[in-house]
């Protein structure tokens, strides 16, 4: 934080795109898991996520998987960041948006 402190001119704002691979919960999981089994299913995604033959298992498996792959990455995770991000600066606006609309697309 002190590096991007020292790179902003004066009154310069820094936007804040956090992944927040931490907050994958069920309800985001069955999401997804809907989302690309209808891509899969209608020719739009290459892979089905439909991994196990009980629906619940295979997003169980997705939501499993999903926090050990992200944290290989060494991302912070949300608290983490917002802390850094309130203990250096003023926020202006947050909002929150949904990052896996890029994850199902898969661009």
């Amino acid at each position: 934080m002190a590096t991007v402190k020292r790179l902003l001119k004066p009154g310069g704002r820094i936007i804040c795109q956090d992944y927040a691979y931490d907050r994958f919960d069920e309800q985001t999981a069955c999401w997804l898991y809907q989302m690309q089994r209808l891509l899969f299913l209608s020719g739009h995604y290459d892979t089905d996520p439909a991994t196990l033959p009980d629906e619940a298992a295979s997003i169980g498996a997705m939501r499993a998987a999903w926090l050990p792959r992200s944290s290989e990455h060494h991302l912070n995770q949300y608290e983490e960041m917002m802390s850094a991000l309130h203990g250096t600066y003023h926020e202006h606006y947050f909002g929150r948006h949904p990052e896996l609309c890029v994850q199902v697309s898969g661009t």
